[in-house]
């Protein structure tokens, strides 16, 4: 248990901090090295407006308003945001070649006529030798002479590359884009034309000999063939599958449930608007599909926490319908795990959460909002006697150490769904004891909620209140080092404002939830500054990095082709609004690979090698699923940053 401070010593401190970083986000222009994206000329044809005249051959002033060609490539290529940029805040790209010199660059508009002055690209952010053999330089490209929207392009040596994009509304198509893979990933009784497949695991398959569906009561840690004599039949249809596989948890579907209703009751103008790309009743609607679910898993008598398991993470790639016609090998029928005895916070936290946040978003249907704070006061009242971790089956697919952060959440979401004092003080409560010392960063995702625990709890005491500004300050704790990126970034993603100093496992995930973190702090501590950091971070997945990719699926020009997925596999169709892992070292590579044979290392010979290093490698390839496995849970902490960005609130 972490002792609490005072707040006069380091909570103080912590926001002090904080708002010294903030000033220096906002006075510095260009904030150290930074990034950029689509690696590639673009080859489009687009006709020239006015004269046939281009631009001086060092890149500089136009002598008349006309396009430049796209190519040929003249051995630099330009990292930016595919989708394109807010017309607030600071803006840039990369121009990446190997080893030459930074030359002259000029912004132009669609029509070619020049934006602001030449300029020489700088400083130089990247000084890498690459994978390859060869050198990786970078610089800088500032965007800030663009003030208004609009399509705009870099001209180098009498070459265009972009398009860049810049308007209020360039991400629009994010969360649209986000909840097609959500309707792909869809269980139970689909159809193809929402999900691309037909209806799959129903639970009336369980007993149709020869058939598999959901599911099989088991008791957790259970290995061995499931037939219809292990355990009662339940009705576990519905939900989402996790990942690449057909496997449901509990923990990642509570926590996308839990971040993404969030962002929805704090910003439903938002969701109703160009902005967000007027998605509300379609958003609502999905979000209700994974509730119900939820609501089988944690409102009754008995809780369950995940369908189906490790053999099903194993076999060849295949449509979901296939298997109510034939099991998978090892599963006559697919189990449905139920919690362990004593164990569960962790997941009863999150999952209450999510209930709570449920039954406020659908207020306006009284009977189905009941339903939910039933289930979530269902799920809250179970965590005395379970205060343990219940991990999946088998443990390493999402092992977590902790859960004050998610009872913190929990609580704090009843509390302000019932104004209930038990649910307020157990708020309190959990948030002091949630560890926000003993790693150096601690970014949102599926095994860390305590940025928005902390939040939450905040919330429900006005402003002013000692115990609001106690926890603004607990949350500061552990977003200073995520805004320090924007100013004095660290580790191998520096040049790009990466908010981390280090890539691990689903580093997508990780920069976004970052990025939740520090938008979070500003909720409670009132400074506008972690938008820069917001913005980075969108900036990193949607091209601003080495590679020139766009690690969300059809989003912008360049994006993964080769997702460990097995739907898109097994029928080639592309998985629309999936994350992929996204970039790591070659370590973890090497430390995963170690134990699990199957997982292909990148080689200097691989396709991006150019532009990886030892610290930072990606590659398109189906084999290795952890650069290029999408998950439900990555999209928790990008709809959260996105509301948040484009519909600031106090």
């Amino acid at each position: 248990m972490r002792i609490l401070r005072s707040a006069a010593c380091i909570r103080v401190t912590a926001l002090a901090a904080l708002t010294t970083v903030c000033t220096l986000a906002l006075s510095q222009a260009s904030c150290g090295s930074d990034g950029g994206s689509n690696g590639d000329v673009d080859a489009s044809p687009i006709k020239t407006n006015g004269d046939a005249s281009t631009p001086s051959s060092d890149g500089g002033a136009m002598t008349a308003c006309s396009l430049p060609p796209t190519g040929p490539a003249n051995g630099y290529v330009l990292r930016y945001d595919q989708l394109g940029y807010l017309t607030k805040g600071t803006n840039w790209a990369m121009l990446l070649s190997h080893g030459k010199a930074a030359p002259s660059y000029q912004l132009v508009d669609d029509k070619g006529c020049a934006v602001g002055t030449s300029a020489k690209a700088s400083p130089r952010a990247v000084d890498v030798t690459s994978r390859a053999g060869s050198k990786i330089t970078g610089d800088r490209i500032d965007l800030s002479a663009i003030k208004s929207a609009g399509t705009y392009w870099v001209v180098v040596d009498g070459v265009r590359f972009g398009p860049i994009k810049v308007a209020d509304d360039v991400y629009a198509n994010l969360v649209p884009t986000m909840l097609a893979f959500l309707k792909e990933q869809r269980c139970g009784a689909t159809t193809a034309a929402i999900s691309k497949h037909a209806a799959c695991h129903l639970f009336s398959s369980v007993s149709a000999a020869g058939h598999s569906g959901d599911g099989v009561a088991v008791a957790d840690g259970t290995t061995t063939n499931i037939t219809l004599a292990s355990g009662p039949a339940v009705d576990a249809e519905g939900g989402w599958h996790d990942a690449g596989d057909y496997i449901k948890f509990v923990g990642t579907t509570a926590f996308v449930l839990s971040v993404d209703l969030l962002a929805l009751r704090d910003h439903p103008a938002a969701f109703s608007s160009a902005k967000l790309g007027n998605v509300s009743a379609d958003f609502k609607a999905e979000m209700r599909w994974g509730l119900d679910w939820l609501v089988k898993m944690l409102g009754g008598a008995t809780l369950y926490h995940q369908s189906s398991g490790e053999k099903d993470h194993d076999p060849d790639p295949r449509v979901p319908e296939a298997d109510t016609a034939a099991a998978i090998p090892g599963y006559d029928q697919r189990p449905l795990f139920m919690f362990a005895a004593g164990k569960g916070a962790n997941l009863l936290g999150r999952g209450a959460a999510a209930l709570a946040l449920g039954s406020v978003v659908f207020k306006d249907d009284a009977a189905y909002s009941a339903k939910l704070l039933a289930a979530a006061r269902n799920a809250y009242a179970a965590v005395p006697a379970r205060l343990a971790n219940q991990n999946p089956d088998p443990v390493d697919f999402y092992q977590e150490s902790h859960y004050a952060d998610d009872l913190a959440f929990g609580a704090a979401e009843l509390a302000l769904a019932t104004n209930e004092q038990p649910f307020k003080d157990d708020a309190v409560k959990y948030s002091r004891i949630v560890d926000t010392t003993s790693t150096p960063a601690k970014p949102l995702y599926w095994g860390d909620t305590t940025a928005m625990g902390l939040l939450e709890t905040g919330r429900i005491f006005p402003v002013g209140d000692p115990v609001r500004i106690e926890m603004a300050g607990l949350l500061t704790e552990i977003a200073v080092p995520m805004l320090q990126s924007a100013t004095t970034p660290t580790g191998p993603g520096a040049p790009y404002h990466y908010a981390l100093d280090a890539f691990d496992n689903g580093t997508i995930e990780q920069s976004l939830g970052a990025a939740a973190v520090c938008l979070a702090a500003r909720r409670l501590g009132g400074n506008d500054a972690c938008d820069q950091v917001g913005r980075d971070q969108l900036h990193w997945m949607l091209g601003l990095n080495p590679f020139g990719y766009s690690f969300l699926i059809g989003a912008g020009t360049t994006y993964p082709k080769h997702p460990q997925h097995a739907w898109a596999q097994k029928t080639g169709n592309e998985i629309t609004g999936a994350i992929v892992g996204g970039p790591t070292g070659i370590k973890v590579l090497m430390d995963i690979s170690s134990g699990d044979p199957s997982l292909v290392v990148p080689t200097a010979m691989s396709p991006l090698a150019e532009w990886s290093t030892d610290d930072l490698v990606y590659e398109d390839d189906v084999t290795n699923y952890v650069v290029n496995e999408p998950a439900i849970d990555f999209s928790g902490p990008l709809v959260f940053v996105v509301s948040e960005l484009v519909d600031p609130r106090p």
